[in-house]
C-alpha cells in the first residue's frame, strides 16, 4: 500500500512511501496512545496483503470516534495506491 497524498493535498513526509506497519490502536511503551505508522521508500519492505479487501480493511481500520461521531480512521487521510507484486 503506497501513500500517495493527503485528501486535502497537504504534503507530508509519508507521501510516496509504502506502509510497513500501521496500527491506530497502538499504545507506545511510554504510555501515550496515538497509534503507529511506519513507512519506507523501499517497495520490497512494504506490507503484503492476501486480497484487496484485506488492504482496504487496514486502510479503514479505526479507533474510537471523532468529535462529529464518525469513526476515527487516520489512514484514510491519504489517497492510496495498491500495487500488484
Amino acid at each position: 500500500m503506497k501513500l500517495v497524498s493527503t485528501a486535502a493535498g497537504v504534503p507530508t513526509e509519508f507521501d510516496g512511501c509504502y506502509v510497513v506497519e500501521y496500527d491506530p490502536t497502538y499504545v507506545h511503551p511510554q504510555g501515550y496512545d496515538g497509534g503507529i505508522l511506519r513507512v519506507t521508500a523501499n517497495r520490497a519492505e512494504a506490507m503484503r496483503f492476501e486480497t484487496i479487501g484485506a488492504a482496504l480493511e487496514l486502510w479503514r481500520k479505526s479507533y474510537g470516534n471523532r468529535a462529529d461521531g464518525e469513526p476515527n480512521r487516520p489512514l484514510t487521510a491519504w489517497s492510496v495506491m495498491l500495487e500488484h507484486s
